[in-house]
Parts: structure tokens; C-alpha cells; sequence
């Protein structure tokens, strides 16, 4: 049975609520899945990161910092959400 929890990360500047929709499912062995849904198109994506890189980024720590093993676009789903693909889209190049 697994636990899932809504991450709820603040900035540190101006204390808004991030814009992306994050879940940390609770797994074994330190791992855990963070379920990210992207705000443009609903998909939801999965990321596996240690439980304790979590609750480090959680107090503060920057995300390219906490999960450094993670890739840029992985990154930066954490960050504003959403995916690759829209991502893309939204900023193509010309």
C-alpha cells in the first residue's frame, strides 16, 4: 500500500504556492515517485527521486542542487510543471 502526499512548496522570496501540481508517492528503500500534472495539457508524469531529496528541496534547497542525477526537463517539471512536449510548444524556437 503506498501513501500519496500533495507537495505544497513555497518560494522563499515572495511565499506563493508554486504553480505546478506535484504528489510524492510514498514507495520502499528510500525511493519515492513524484506524479507531476502539467498544468496545460493534464498529463500526468512520474520522477523517481530519493525520499530525502524531497524534503531537502522542501526546506530550501535549489532543485538542479537536490536532485542533481535528475535531467533538465525533469528539472524544470518540478519546477513549473509542465511537461516536454508543452513546454516545446511554448517556447519553440523560430
Amino acid at each position: 500500500m503506498y501513501s500519496v502526499n500533495k507537495i505544497i512548496l513555497l518560494t522563499n522570496e515572495r511565499k506563493e504556492k508554486r504553480m505546478a501540481e506535484l504528489y510524492e508517492i510514498e514507495q520502499k528503500g528510500g525511493e519515492s515517485t513524484i506524479a507531476s500534472v502539467c498544468p496545460k495539457c493534464k498529463k500526468v508524469s512520474y520522477i523517481e527521486v530519493k525520499s530525502k531529496d524531497i524534503l531537502w528541496w522542501k526546506n530550501g534547497a535549489m532543485v538542479q542542487t537536490a536532485f542533481s542525477y535528475l535531467s533538465a526537463d525533469q528539472r524544470e517539471m518540478l519546477l513549473s510543471g509542465l511537461c516536454t512536449e508543452c513546454w516545446n510548444k511554448l517556447f519553440k524556437e523560430d
